[in-house]
């Protein structure tokens, strides 16, 4: 698109959308862990990124009291895949608690 700014010059406007990561999950494997109580246990989980741009996306595990318990960080080119491998350790009493998954990208 062409602007004239009153005789002063001629600008040639052109939309520019920079290009962004966009990190999305593939997969969480397990998704139900049963584990003795105090033991380790792994988590893998798989994210695609579907954006226009290479970018780093961290992967965290979060525990029921909203503690990171192992979180790793890899970057992704537009189009491919990345695992992660996570660990986790249980509660140290029996229960049933929820454990959470985040990724951004950083």
């Amino acid at each position: 698109m062409s602007v004239n700014l009153g005789g002063y010059a001629t600008l040639d406007l052109t939309t520019y959308a920079p290009a962004y990561p966009k990190f999305v999950l593939v997969d969480i494997t397990p998704t139900l862990v049963n584990v003795k109580v105090g033991s380790t246990f792994t988590v893998t989980v798989v994210i695609r990124n579907e954006g226009a741009a290479p970018g780093t996306c961290k992967v965290s595990l979060i525990d029921h009291e909203g503690n990171v318990q192992d979180e790793k960080s890899k970057v992704i080119d537009p189009g491919q895949e990345a695992t992660f491998t996570l660990i986790g350790v249980a509660p140290t009493y029996v229960t049933v608690v929820p454990y959470r998954i985040k990724w951004e990208a950083v």
